[in-house]
C-alpha cells in the first residue's frame, strides 16, 4: 500500500459516550457539520432518514419537502412502543443530489439532531406532555426493579408476566397521556441519515443513541472527516464490517414511477 492509497478497512466511530467515557462531544454542528455532509453527499448515490411515529404524527416539514424525492423505503432497525401504540418505523429512501442536500441542510443542522425543533426549543413531545413523560419514566425504573428481583428469585421471567408488570405500573401515566393527547399536537420528526454508495452502507447514524459509525469510502474523506468532530479508530472491531447493504434493509420497496409501491425482488 502507497502512502497515497486509504485503507478500504477503515471504520470510525464518532467519539460520543458510547465510546469513549471521558472524553465525550455531544455532536458536531455549524460548518463542521454542513462539511461533514458536504464529504457524504458527494460519495453517495442514496441516502435515507428515518420518521419517527408518534402515535397520530403528521407529516413534518421536512418529510413534506421531500416527498417529491422519495424513491422507496424500508423498515427501520425497530420499533416505537408508546402506551400500547406499536409500530415498526419506516425509512425512506433518497437521491443524494444537490437538491436534497439543499433540503436535507436546512432542516438538520448537526449530527445527533432531528428535523428543526418546535418554537420552544425541543424536538420531543409538546411542553404539556411533560408530566406524563416523568411518570412514564419511573414507571418504567419501577418494572426494572420488579422483574430484577423477580428474576433473582424465580430466573428469567416470560414475555407474558413482563408485560403485565409493565401494564400494571403504567396505569397512572397511561391515564393521563390519554387525557392530555391530541393528535394536532405531533409532527413527525426526520433522523438516522445513512448514506449509501452503490449498495454499500458507508456511514450509519443512530440518533438517539448518539452513535454514528463511518466506513471510510476513500483517502480524501478519511483524512477530512478527522478534521470534523472528535473519531475512533474502530477497525479491529470486525463485527462492524461491513455496515451494511441497502438490497438487505427489512421490507424494501422501490417505487413505481406512477407512485404506486413495487417490491423491489433484489
Amino acid at each position: 500500500m502507497t502512502d497515497k492509497e486509504v485503507n478500504m478497512d477503515e471504520i470510525l466511530a464518532f467519539r460520543s459516550i458510547i465510546w469513549d467515557n471521558e472524553d465525550y462531544q455531544e455532536t458536531v454542528k455549524g460548518e463542521e457539520f454542513r462539511a461533514l455532509m458536504e464529504l457524504c453527499f458527494d460519495r453517495a448515490d442514496h441516502f435515507s432518514l428515518c420518521r419517527t411515529d408518534w402515535p397520530g404524527a403528521k407529516d413534518g416539514p421536512l418529510e413534506r419537502a421531500l416527498r417529491p424525492y422519495r424513491l422507496g423505503e424500508y423498515l427501520s432497525y425497530g420499533r416505537l412502543i408508546w402506551f400500547g401504540h406499536e409500530a415498526w418505523e419506516k425509512c425512506y429512501v433518497y437521491p443524494a443530489n444537490q437538491e436534497t442536500k439543499a433540503i436535507f441542510l436546512s432542516h438538520i443542522t448537526h449530527l445527533f439532531g432531528r428535523d428543526v425543533e418546535r418554537p420552544d426549543g425541543s424536538d420531543g413531545p409538546p411542553e404539556k406532555y411533560k408530566a406524563c413523560v416523568e411518570l412514564s419514566e419511573a414507571a418504567y425504573e419501577r418494572v426494572m426493579e420488579r422483574v430484577e428481583a423477580e428474576e433473582a428469585i424465580f430466573g428469567a421471567i416470560s414475555d407474558e408476566d413482563f408485560a403485565a408488570i409493565e401494564e400494571e405500573e403504567l396505569q397512572e401515566a397511561k391515564k393521563l397521556w390519554e387525557e392530555v393527547f391530541d393528535e394536532a399536537d405531533f409532527d413527525s420528526n426526520l433522523e438516522d441519515p445513512w448514506f449509501f454508495r452503490g449498495d454499500d452502507l458507508f456511514f450509519r447514524t443512530i440518533t438517539h443513541e448518539y452513535d454514528c459509525l463511518v466506513h471510510v469510502p476513500d483517502e480524501d474523506f478519511g483524512e477530512r472527516i478527522k478534521e470534523l468532530g472528535r473519531w475512533v479508530d474502530v477497525s479491529d472491531r470486525r463485527y462492524l464490517r461491513p455496515l451494511g447493504f441497502l438490497s438487505e434493509c427489512q421490507g424494501l420497496t422501490w417505487y413505481e414511477k406512477d407512485g404506486q409501491l413495487a417490491v423491489d425482488e433484489g
